[in-house]
């Protein structure tokens, strides 16, 4: 019969399981054995496939206010026996009290006092720095800078990022760009469009990466042989692209966590959400430009701002050569 895995449970957006990843490393090394990982569906392929779980369960749920509402009794039920239940989940709703009545466990960490240890939530620490409290119960000692390597990927989603890098070795300067997500936290294409000017006007020879879902540029834009819009890139590859870039600008997002991760010159713009909670943390040349709307953040700023990392860094331009044997 399988021996019973300790339960990490974590339902939210993409970015943040790129927040939590080193958590969920601490976590996995706490462990004298592999674990099970609840997360949203392809979560684990697409993001989080470094880590060697046990198990991947994968609830449907709908999102409403507070959280993910979900089937409690089916997930406990899948779940099974646990040793120990650790909820990253900054929210809690009715599903995850009437989860925790059903757990067969007796140890149920999270970030309310319907755990059996409650972690408190204090929304003064980054994102980054509040999931790794969940690692103090298991190893007192740990400390969240052992665990900040930036996110390693599929070997063939690191092989197509290295083969378009590759193709872009020819550019002087390679520039993320990403401004697709919920709509209060979005900048205006006619600002980013202005931005890409300003970068031609400076550097001509500049090649521009989309990273978005949707372009970040107004229409007249697109069809600049300098500008690429990648949307059809899956997005681990996305992700591991980002490490060749020579800098980035970019909304509060999944992609400015992994340029974070990667230490990438990096201008975020921020507005309704918190600097202090989802900007840059790990220490790599960066600007935040902020205002209590996105729409007060003027283009002059974010060009001021991408000018001063611009005089600070050399192009990359060796790192974009294909990594060794990545496509054998």
């Amino acid at each position: 019969m399988q021996r019973p895995t300790p339960t990490v449970m974590l339902l939210n957006g993409r970015g943040d399981y790129l927040l939590n990843l080193p958590a969920l490393r601490a976590l996995g090394e706490a462990f004298d054995q592999r674990w099970t990982l609840v997360a949203m569906k392809d979560a684990h392929r697409l993001i989080l496939s470094e880590l060697d779980v046990a198990r991947v369960i994968e609830p449907p749920f709908k999102k409403i206010g507070r959280g993910p509402e979900f089937d409690a009794a089916a997930l406990a039920a899948e779940i099974g026996e646990t040793p120990a239940f650790i909820s990253l989940n900054p929210w809690h709703t009715d599903s995850m009290s009437r989860l925790l009545t059903k757990l067969r466990t007796d140890f149920r960490v999270g970030f309310d006092e319907a755990f059996d240890l409650e972690i408190p939530l204090d929304f003064t620490k980054h994102t980054m720095d509040l999931a790794f409290d969940t690692v103090k119960p298991f190893n007192p000692q740990e400390r969240l800078e052992r665990h900040v390597q930036p996110p390693r990927f599929a070997p063939q989603h690191e092989a197509l990022a290295s083969s378009i890098a590759g193709q872009l070795s020819h550019a002087p300067l390679v520039v993320g760009i990403h401004g697709d997500t919920l709509e209060r936290k979005m900048w205006g294409p006619a600002k980013f469009s202005r931005l890409l000017r300003w970068l031609w006007a400076t550097e001509p020879d500049c090649v521009v990466l989309d990273l978005g879902l949707l372009p970040a540029v107004s229409p007249e834009l697109l069809q600049d042989p300098r500008y690429i819009h990648l949307e059809q890139l899956i997005l681990p590859a996305a992700f591991a692209l980002v490490r060749y870039l020579d800098a980035f600008v970019g909304i509060d997002s999944c992609f400015l966590h992994a340029a974070d991760f990667y230490r990438i010159p990096t201008v975020a713009l921020f507005g309704p959400t918190d600097v202090h909670e989802f900007g840059l943390r790990l220490g790599g040349p960066g600007r935040h430009v902020s205002a209590p709307r996105m729409a007060d953040i003027r283009a002059e700023s974010v060009i001021a701002a991408l000018k001063e990392l611009l005089a600070d860094i050399q192009p990359r331009e060796h790192q974009r050569e294909p990594l060794a044997g990545a496509l054998e």
